[in-house]
């Protein structure tokens, strides 16, 4: 039986006063990982439990709203997309939400554990950021050189011939992220994206 809860905490509650027989410990409530250790040396839930590796074999992203009016046409330049994947800062989600539980990838094939079939041979390139690596200098870079000037901490598409088609004069670099309420986790890493994006004139709203 699939038990439904509202948030992470709720869940974990259940799960050390017995109420459930199996589920997973919320990041916010597990040590920090050291670089060589897949479980933490302590056993946060007592003796009284086995815990295991949780390898999710899939990948996080977010859907982008191609046929927005306003920022449509921004998220269809290739240079666009690579600006929002340089800020997006996976060592710093995995070190301070996931504590250092999660692993930084950019593709459907899972990067840990390492040793499976389906890893590409450049997976471990830049950290596992691959191409991307977290580099906002880069993407400020990127919208400069295409048109984009920064004022009052976010981009405005100035020069519409550089910033591609269908980019109107006046757009800014700025977009509404939505993501699940209910896990510490998620909202973390929103705050962390929006931060990072910010020092390169890319405002996310969360």
């Amino acid at each position: 039986v699939e038990v439904p809860y509202t948030s992470d905490s709720a869940e974990y509650t259940a799960l050390r006063t017995g109420s459930i027989d199996i589920g997973y410990i919320p990041s916010q409530s597990l040590p920090q990982k050291s670089p060589t250790a897949v479980l933490p040396a302590t056993n946060p839930l007592g003796s009284g439990y086995t815990l295991a590796p949780n390898y999710d074999w899939g990948f996080a992203y977010y859907l982008i709203n191609w046929k927005n009016p306003g920022m449509g046409p921004v998220f269809k330049q290739l240079y666009a997309r690579q600006a929002l994947e340089y800020v997006a800062d996976q060592e710093a989600m995995s070190k301070d939400t996931w504590r250092g539980y999660a692993y930084p990838t950019t593709g459907p094939a899972p990067a840990e554990p390492a040793s499976n079939p389906w890893l590409p041979t450049d997976q471990k390139l830049n950290g596992g950021a691959r191409p991307y690596p977290y580099n906002p200098a880069k993407a400020k870079s990127l919208l400069l050189s295409h048109g984009w000037t920064i004022s009052g901490g976010v981009a405005t598409c100035t020069t519409p011939a550089k910033c591609g088609a269908g980019v109107k004069s006046g757009q800014k670099f700025s977009f509404t992220l939505d993501y699940s309420t209910g896990v510490t986790a998620f909202s973390s890493e929103a705050a962390i994206y929006k931060s990072s994006a910010s020092l390169a004139g890319i405002q996310v709203n969360i």
